[in-house]
Order: structure tokens, then sequence, then C-alpha cells
């Protein structure tokens, strides 16, 4: 899993979203910090082929890329994309600064054993630093990623038989965070804490970001027709993410009930 800003030599990209009620693609172009947006396009998700943001009916889901690349009419072939839902575990780890490079992933491969609810052998594994931990100076914070690797490779198999090559694979609430970053560095604009809320057909993904870019804390609500609204959505994001009563949404627009499931992500302190 690999971030956007890290290429260096970016020249132009296309961003798919493998939604449950749509695809979506954006073509961008240009180079770091100066990004333009060339086409964006969106065809309907096949009924049942994705499910819980997996995809079950690689068939269908390849006709409607091949739709959405016609429609979008963009010459780049190059895509990035993300893998969402439960096949996904983000966690942070605390361990000593100065580690080298072996003992790091040695490190991240035992925290993974222990952490990780799939066996090694089925995941893919990223990580990568957050910093110097600020109640432990001796201590830093890193990120551990990991996806079901069938996840991964059945969107790049199916990207790629409609014509594709797949070179950015990122995890969704990561991307949301760097795109939020990559905006608000266009703008100028500084924030300490964020909220950033995505609403999506069946789930919303509500996330605090520190000034940096770096997650604190990321809670996942599904809607469920059956249960109350919006202010329980609120609440239940509120308690997950560990924010105050005074904490201000960028986006607060929810309808229906909700089942929540929490990421493997620690709630940080989040004080006004």
């Amino acid at each position: 899993m690999l971030s956007l800003n890290r290429r260096k030599d970016f020249q132009g990209m296309i961003g798919i979203d493998f939604g449950m009620n749509s695809i979506k693609a954006v073509a961008l172009k240009g180079k770091p910090g100066q990004y333009v947006l060339e086409a964006m396009a969106r065809v309907p998700t096949p009924k049942g082929s994705i499910v819980d943001h997996q995809i079950q009916d690689v068939d269908q889901v390849i006709l409607a890329l091949k739709l959405l690349r016609r429609q979008l009419n963009s010459r780049c072939d190059k895509v990035a994309t993300a893998v969402t839902g439960s096949g996904v575990t983000t966690k942070v780890i605390l361990v000593p600064r100065h580690l080298s490079q072996e003992e790091l992933e040695n490190q991240m491969l035992l925290e993974a054993e222990q952490h990780i609810p799939f066996p090694l052998d089925e995941i893919s594994l990223d990580y990568e630093s957050l910093g110097i931990n600020n109640n432990h100076q001796d201590r830093e914070n890193i990120l551990l990623s990991a996806a079901r690797t069938e996840s991964i490779n059945t969107r790049i198999s199916a990207l790629e038989q409609a014509g594709w090559q797949t070179k950015v694979m990122d995890i969704g609430v990561h991307a949301l965070a760097r795109g939020v970053g990559a905006c608000l560095a266009a703008e100028k604009t500084e924030a300490n804490l964020l909220a950033v809320v995505d609403i999506g057909a069946e789930c919303l993904t509500f996330a605090v970001m520190e000034g940096g870019g770096h997650l604190q804390s990321v809670a996942e609500l599904r809607w469920c027709a059956t249960e109350p609204g919006a202010g329980q959505v609120e609440r239940s994001a509120r308690r997950q993410c560990g924010t105050g009563q005074n904490r201000q949404y960028l986006s607060r627009r929810a309808s229906g009930g909700y089942r929540t499931a929490a990421y493997q992500y620690p709630a940080a302190a989040c004080s006004p």
C-alpha cells in the first residue's frame, strides 16, 4: 500500500472508488501541489457484485469498469485505488526509537500475529512512522495496516482486465485523509484537529485528523433501516473517536439507522 504523495514523478493517475452503490473514477494530471482534475465518471455497481466492499462477482465488475473507462475517456492507464471493509485492519503500534529496518520489520510481524485477526499468509502488511509519541519521547508511533491479499488481488485483476494498471493500493480511510491533506495544502490552510466524514450508500466513516495529516481515530457506522437516526450516529461516532460535545463536524448529514463496526484503531485523547 503506497501513498500518492511518495510518487515524485507523478504525471497522471486515475483514481478508482469501488462503492456498493456506484463505481467512480477521476483522472488527475499535473505534479505534486499542482494537480488538475481532467475528467470524472461513475457507473452503477451491478447488483450483488460488491458486498461489504468486497468484490463477489468479478465478471460483472469488469464489465462495469470497462464502461467506466469509456465514459472517463482518458488516455492515462495508471490507477490508484484502495481497499476497505471488514478485510482491512489498522492499528497504531508503539515501538522503541532508532530500531534498524530489519528490527522494525521483525517487530511488525510479531505485532501483526498478535493484533491482526487473519492468518499472516492471507494478508498483505504495510507500516509507516507517525513520528515520536508525545507521552513517551523514547518511543515512536508506527501505523500498521493489513488487508486480505485476496481482496487486493481481486481488485488488481479486475482493473487489469478492464485495461488499467494498478500503481497505488491504499487503505480507504487513509487515502481519504491524504486527499483532505492535499486539499488543505493547496488552499494553504492549517488545522490542529480536523473531523472528516465520508457518507456512503451503506456506511459512514468518521475520522479525526491531526494537523500533520495523521489519523488519530477512526469509526465506521453501517446503516440499518430498522434503527433510528442521525442523533445516534453522531453520538456513536463521538464515542468511538473520543471527541467532546463541542467538536464541530465538517459534515453532519445522516439518515436511517445504523449498526456500529469500529476499526481496530485506538481512539486517542481528543480534548477540545
